[in-house]
């Protein structure tokens, strides 16, 4: 039997901002795989979104949040968004190698030295399972300014059979990042930890 995790409370950090996806903010691809969360952000971090998608190929992004250094380099970014799901872990098995090879064809087209470094299950924030991809990159930002690129990307089933959309939560940072200095950082150190602690699903979807 599938059975999503237990819903957590989780009390709001300080000088943090309250996100809930909710409906009545969405059109286009978006309104039509809503799947419902509600996170927590530092107040200092930019916010973009909702915005759906003007391309079939392209997937619509719930929230776009990031931090920046003070010369414009990006430090930290989390886009959440949903992916094609058939409900469960389980049934998804084939699915999440679907995911993985487009996520590779797709972000080898715009991360110059695309590699990925490795994919497969994880449990967070409760026991959720996700299958994880995680990637590196980079290039230059600026004359003679090389930039790093780390990535995580994540694909969450909402554990009910017959749900047809999941999470799809990626998660980068650059070397410009004060607390990031690997793949293995991201989620774990930085600002970004913090906000994927918050994530939670919402349970009447």
């Amino acid at each position: 039997m599938n059975v999503p995790p237990a819903p957590r409370t989780i009390a709001q950090p300080p000088d943090t901002n309250y996100y809930q996806n909710q409906k009545e903010n969405l059109k286009g691809d978006l309104l039509h795989n809503f799947v419902a969360f509600s996170i927590y952000y530092p107040k200092d971090w930019k916010v973009n979104g909702p915005a759906e998608s003007s391309d079939a190929k392209v997937r619509g992004k719930f929230l776009d949040i990031s931090r920046s250094s003070r010369d414009g380099r990006l430090k930290e970014q989390m886009l959440i968004s949903y992916y094609p799901s058939k409900g469960t872990f389980v049934d998804d098995a084939d699915r999440f190698h679907e995911m993985v090879a487009e996520t590779n064809d797709t972000l080898r087209k715009i991360l110059p030295n695309y590699q990925m470094v490795s994919e497969g299950e994880v449990r967070f924030n409760g026991n959720w399972r996700a299958y994880e991809v995680k990637f590196q990159g980079g290039g230059t930002s600026g004359p003679g300014n090389r930039l790093v690129v780390w990535g995580r990307r994540l694909f969450i089933p909402l554990e009910r059979s017959g749900v047809r959309d999941g999470f799809e939560i990626t998660m980068l940072a650059t070397s410009a990042s004060e607390d990031v200095r690997g793949v293995d950082d991201l989620g774990v150190r930085g600002e970004l930890a913090a906000i994927l602690n918050s994530f939670e699903p919402a349970q009447n979807q």
